[in-house]
């Protein structure tokens, strides 16, 4: 009889493990399941009167990973090589070999993706601390820029990030679209930017707190589309200190759980100076041959 409170107590220990172990594999459990198709096209065109040879054009793809999106496939209209660089980026890479005067060449690409409502956690193969890190643009360890980082005084980084983004979204005045990036420096100072503006201060402000956050770039759909050159937009994700979470300071979209909005954020480009690729410091598309311009159909 007195085996009876062993059994019991055992029994209750037994019932705990399992209940945390239950709630924390769901927490874990990586959901990606939005089914979304983009396309978008780009036309070369040879603008002399002359042959040119060994053109050479790269064009971002969708990330391959990221909390709120997986890659699963891409289809293209011609032949192409593809580039990985050390932060998940795809860039896919064309050689055309003679582009006849005058003459037009039309790149088509499909991809296949699944989206998340959720932001999942993810393994990187870059150390988090590189993300704390100033560089072009995010200038977090201005004197200016850590005198406001100062300001922000919470319990977490969640709630920290989340009054940066409050401040961010009233501090700056929307300009739209400006065909230069500013930076954080100037969108604290001046009080206006683009949606990248936008970015860099939210980036700069986070980073000087000591918060890991990167700079997105890509489109914005909410439905299986063709992607356009307007459709172009910036956002960040921040590390709360479990994942990486996907917010928007421009359009005021914040959010820590389930929503719908992540769902149509389409990253092609985690943005990083400290980590070059072949793209140099282009955004969507780059050239390699003189003579040709290159436009994105809409």
């Amino acid at each position: 009889m007195k085996k009876k409170p062993l059994f019991f107590t055992t029994l209750t220990l037994i019932l705990i493990v399992l209940f945390f172990g239950i709630k924390y594999s769901l927490e874990d459990k990586i959901s990606y399941t939005v089914p979304r198709q983009v396309r978008y096209s780009f036309t070369l065109k040879n603008v002399t009167n002359s042959v040119i040879s060994n053109i050479r054009f790269l064009v971002y793809a969708p990330v391959r990973h990221t909390p709120t999106q997986l890659c699963k496939n891409i289809d293209s209209s011609h032949h192409y090589e593809l580039n990985t660089d050390q932060l998940g980026n795809q860039i896919l890479s064309y050689t055309f070999i003679d582009l006849a005067p005058y003459s037009t060449i039309i790149v088509k690409i499909k991809t296949s993706l699944l989206l998340s409502s959720v932001s999942n956690k993810i393994a990187l193969e870059i150390d988090t601390a590189e993300f704390l890190k100033p560089e072009q643009y995010v200038e977090s360890d201005h004197v200016d820029i850590v005198s406001k980082a100062n300001f922000f005084n919470t319990n977490n980084n969640l709630e920290t990030a989340r009054a940066i983004h409050e401040y961010v979204f009233n501090h700056i005045n929307y300009s739209g679209y400006l065909k230069n990036e500013q930076g954080a420096y100037y969108a604290l100072k001046q009080k206006t930017g683009d949606c990248t503006e936008y970015m860099d201060l939210f980036t700069a402000l986070c980073r000087a707190k000591n918060i890991p956050c990167k700079r997105i770039g890509g489109y914005v759909s909410d439905k299986n589309s063709m992607l356009k050159v307007s459709d172009y937009h910036n956002w960040v994700e921040f590390y709360d200190g479990k994942k990486w979470i996907l917010t928007d300071p421009q359009k005021n979209k914040f959010t820590e759980n389930k929503d719908d909005y992540k769902a149509n954020y389409i990253a092609t480009r985690i943005i990083s100076s400290s980590f070059k690729n072949i793209m140099e410091d282009y955004d969507k598309f780059r050239i390699i041959g003189d003579g040709v311009k290159v436009t994105m159909n809409l």
